[in-house]
């Protein structure tokens, strides 16, 4: 936003070697940091070879944000498909692309408090310990309780030892109760483990509930907040639960999002894949969902339609 002016008179440089230096700025990552404006950024961040929406971004903003197809079709020459596709592919480029760089938030590290190991054909699944505070009777309030005749003394640190042993009670049971939690979802959830999260299959919580002999409410708090490390990575125990798609059969949602992502990646960018014939792909592949759903999740992926997805 500086003055071009003042730039020239603090670098002490010429219009040219000025040019150049903003350049060499704009070249940096990520994409668009250097520019001028907005749309010097947009256009930073679109190839070269895309010269409908590098015009667009430049000289239509206006036009974009009100959704005027047929009047930036009407500017540029080009027909409502070619705009709408254009004006999608301008909508995923990042208007603030050094946002990330600039926050100062405190960066949060995740502990895991499961952690799950292959042996061949088996799978331990040990408790992280070392994560929580350890509780324990303090040998001070012991000695006093040896040495001292007071009975008021003697009754008032029974009491703090009961406490205390309690509290140890009630830690040793939430962590046998998380271990038995992690051990049946690992025993459910056993191809997830073996082949990855593409395998991640339908799994509830009452199911959980069952196998343990617990009810449904101690799992959910069990796992609340709770993490699994394995060699895929760190989980949120939650993670695990999944609910079925609509067809209602045994492949999770999370399993056709990833099919669905295998197709659109493979697909011929020229014609890309409507999403009946996603439907019908993944029919072919014994997923039957319905074209609805198709469009759900590719959203949720953040996945353009097959307008936004067309490349020349």
């Amino acid at each position: 936003k500086a003055d071009p002016e003042q730039m020239r008179a603090k670098a002490g440089a010429c219009d040219a070697l000025l040019e150049r230096a903003i350049a060499l700025v704009q070249s940096f990552d990520p994409p668009g940091v250097g520019a001028r404006d907005l749309a010097e950024c947009l256009c930073l961040q679109i190839p070269a070879s895309d010269a409908l929406a590098r015009r667009l971004a430049r000289d239509f903003l206006p036009e974009i944000a009100k959704k005027r197809v047929g009047v930036l079709a009407a500017k540029t020459g080009a027909s409502a498909g070619e705009v709408e596709a254009a004006v999608a592919r301008i909508r995923r480029l990042n208007p603030k692309p050094g946002a990330l760089y600039g926050a100062h938030a405190l960066l949060h590290y995740i502990t895991p408090d499961i952690v799950v190991t292959s042996f061949g054909d088996h799978y331990n699944v040990m408790l992280c310990e070392f994560a929580y505070p350890q509780v324990r009777l303090s040998d001070s309030y012991l000695q006093i309780a040896r040495e001292t005749a007071d009975p008021e003394v003697i009754k008032y640190i029974g009491e703090k030892i009961d406490q205390v042993n309690w509290v140890i009670k009630c830690i040793e049971n939430r962590n046998r109760t998380l271990v038995e939690v992690a051990r049946a979802i690992v025993r459910q959830q056993e191809r997830f483990f073996r082949y990855g999260p593409q395998h991640l299959g339908v799994l509830r919580m009452r199911e959980i509930a069952g196998l343990v002999g617990l009810h449904e409410s101690t799992v959910s708090r069990a796992v609340r907040g709770k993490y699994l490390q394995c060699a895929h990575g760190v989980y949120p125990l939650r993670y695990f639960f999944v609910k079925g798609p609509e067809h209602g059969g045994a492949v999770s949602s999370e399993t056709v999002k990833y099919k669905l992502r295998a197709l659109i990646d493979t697909e011929d960018r020229a014609r890309p894949f409507s999403d009946r014939a996603l439907c019908e792909l993944l029919a072919a592949d014994g997923v039957s969902i319905s074209r609805r759903t198709v469009a759900k999740y590719r959203g949720e992926m953040g996945v353009p339609g097959a307008s936004g997805r067309t490349r020349g």
